[in-house]
């Protein structure tokens, strides 16, 4: 999700400022798991985002950080097939008694990303009223996407409202553009532009065996490195299609293990040798 520093109008409908924004994504609180590498880095991404927020606000840049805790994917439901006391473990810390969805947090469906803006907006006219708030990103290409609602934010507060969700195809740098407006006349109240960065990948991995990523090979008597890929591509797009991976030293050029699958599935298993890592 990405956020949007507040607009600001006055009766006169002059526009205030509005602060461009940078969004990061942070995943923590793994319940019940001892796992100190891990929760100590996700701990330094929230710390970050405090830092930044504050050193950066001078600048007109807001940092915002969308934290959750477990999120389902194939890599888990591996190890909750296998360890069925792991579920019970994760939702004894989970108030909402589930865990959480992928699209919950941002949706990769059919080779397209599907994004919401989170649009801050403070009514500095003195007295509540509707007023449209739309918004449109441009591709590379040019292909429009807009989306719009009727909002109401009170008097002299700052209010949050969504905008979207709007499905992206394309990758490359958007132009975003966000509009409050009256929603009688359509005459623009407050109007902000500025670019927006997009790049994805409509793969995601689930690592099963080891089931986290800081693990010694050697003290937990590893065999084989197992983990999934979650294709979310149409049928269409997977026919003909060939899954490659492999497994390198962090300076990604020299390339431990490779193999690749021919016939690629919605859901792909890849296993190499861990005596030769």
């Amino acid at each position: 999700m990405l956020s949007a520093a507040p607009f600001a109008w006055t009766e006169g409908g002059r526009s205030g400022g509005m602060l461009p924004t940078l969004a990061c994504l942070a995943v923590a609180m793994l319940v019940g798991a001892a796992i100190p590498a891990y929760s100590m880095a996700m701990g330094a991404v929230a710390q970050m985002t405090r830092e930044l927020s504050t050193e950066w606000a001078s600048l007109g840049v807001r940092v915002n950080a969308i934290v959750c805790a477990q999120i389902e994917n194939s890599g888990l439901a591996k190890r909750i097939a296998t360890d069925p006391v792991l579920k019970s473990t994760f939702l004894r810390g989970l108030p909402v008694g589930r865990l959480g969805r992928p699209e919950e947090i941002t949706v990769l469906k059919q080779g397209a990303l599907e994004l919401s803006l989170s649009v801050p907006v403070l009514n500095g006219t003195g007295k509540a009223g509707k007023v449209l708030l739309d918004g449109w990103l441009v591709s590379p290409g040019g292909e429009v996407h807009a989306a719009k609602q009727s909002i109401e934010p009170p008097a002299g507060e700052e209010q949050v409202f969504g905008l979207g969700p709007v499905t992206l195809t394309e990758q490359g740098e958007y132009s975003c553009h966000v509009r409050v407006a009256d929603p009688v006349t359509k005459r623009t109240l407050a109007l902000r532009s500025m670019p927006l960065q997009i790049e994805f990948v409509p793969l995601s991995i689930g690592l099963a065996k080891p089931w986290y990523r800081n693990t010694i090979f050697s003290t937990q008597n590893l065999t084989e490195v197992v983990f999934f890929v979650d294709a979310s591509l149409e049928e269409d797009a997977l026919k003909n299609a060939r899954l490659e991976a492999s497994i390198a030293l962090a300076d990604e050029a020299t390339v431990l293990q490779r193999s690749a699958i021919d016939r690629v599935a919605a859901m792909n298993r890849f296993s190499f040798d861990a005596k030769t890592l």
